[in-house]
């Protein structure tokens, strides 16, 4: 289970109360929680469990709880739900729907690959075949992200001695969803990460690894018109000249970029390869010394 914790203004929209009274319920007992250093509290997802349970009467009055109470197992059958909701331009049922399957304690990595993937895969085949307009497939992608990111908002703050991780779109790369997913996925596995965002130089990438000093520098490349084969090599230069991991994945590399042979660098072809990769290495990982 996810060591996930939750904020009272978090649970107070869930439950669709105020910030006082899951306060009060804390105080109380019912729903106990711990304090940071910083005297704030956090509820941990076996406390919010077990208040679920003990309490049905008020779960039941949230619908984002109560329907968690009823779903099913997480399957390739329930992302059509979701693109409905980005269709229709739901964007409260389309977070709601994502917090169900959170809080019903789905790993992250099967909401990003078995929800937010084909839901994408999806959009982009209308778009392609005329089914939805440009302006539908700007709004639905927004929504989209907008989900990306409330979810990586749920998933708890990395403690100060996390792993850090530097992401960027490659150079001439425009397309941040898949990146967005890499970062939530690596805050799920405790990361800290620093989002450089879309089309970055290898200049400025290098730039931000020399201040931060990563663990980890991840590239994304869906679709470049330039050339990425200088870019990918300085990158690759400087990792393995400063002991950085370098990861890279999208469907924007060339073949023979995906085949670089050392052990600081990988392709990696989907995200379940990726999850497992630093699940295994997150200890073992090299830090930067740039």
């Amino acid at each position: 289970m996810q060591n996930v914790h939750f904020t009272p203004p978090q649970l107070a929209r869930l439950f669709g109360v105020n910030v006082s009274t899951i306060k009060r319920w804390a105080d109380k007992g019912m729903l106990p929680a711990q304090k940071t250093t910083g005297g704030h509290r956090r509820i941990s997802k076996i406390e919010l469990q077990k208040f679920i349970k003990n309490y049905p009467k008020l779960a039941n009055q949230s619908y984002t709880l109560s329907r968690l109470l009823k779903t099913k197992e997480i399957n390739d059958s329930l992302w059509p739900k979701f693109y409905d909701y980005l269709k229709k331009s739901d964007t409260a049922g389309a977070q709601k729907f994502i917090e169900q399957l959170f809080l019903k304690n789905y790993p992250v990595i099967k909401i990003l690959e078995n929800i937010f993937t084909p839901t994408l895969v999806k959009i982009g085949n209308d778009w392609a075949q005329n089914k939805i307009s440009i302006f539908e497939e700007h709004q639905m992608s927004f929504i989209l992200r907008l989900q990306l990111f409330a979810l990586e908002q749920i998933i708890p703050e990395p403690n100060n001695q996390a792993p850090k991780a530097i992401l960027a779109c490659a150079e001439g790369d425009h397309h941040e969803i898949p990146l967005q997913m890499i970062a939530v996925l690596l805050k799920a596995n405790g990361w800290k990460n620093y989002i450089l965002g879309i089309n970055i130089s290898a200049t400025e990438i290098i730039k931000a690894a020399k201040k931060i000093q990563p663990h980890f520098i991840g590239i994304t490349n869906t679709y470049s018109k330039i050339n990425n084969k200088k870019f990918l090599n300085d990158l690759v230069t400087y990792a393995k000249k400063h002991n950085i991991f370098l990861g890279f994945g999208g469907n924007g590399w060339k073949e023979s970029e995906k085949k670089i042979n050392s052990p600081l660098i990988k392709y990696f072809n989907n995200l379940a390869s990726f999850e497992k990769f630093i699940k295994t290495n997150k200890k073992a990982l090299p830090k930067g010394k740039a």
